[in-house]
């Protein structure tokens, strides 16, 4: 991510609005702060909304034998 900033480009993470319970972006820096969001997940403590061009999504991988990874 840090040669990401370097290259000045905008990180942002989910966050789900209480209200509408639909996935928005917060933008995300080094420096900023936390809250807890819904389900208690920490989120940036900014209103700064973000519509990313590119995501990074984390997959979930299974054995031969069909167990998680």
């Amino acid at each position: 991510m840090e040669f990401l900033f370097l290259k000045n480009h905008s990180i942002c993470l989910p966050f789900i609005l209480k209200t509408n319970f639909y996935l928005i972006f917060k933008e995300w820096t080094t420096n900023c702060n936390f809250i807890d969001g819904r389900f208690k997940i920490k989120v940036p403590d900014n209103e700064t909304i973000l519509i990313p061009s590119l995501l990074l999504v984390p997959l979930l991988a299974f054995d031969i034998k069909r167990n998680r990874l």
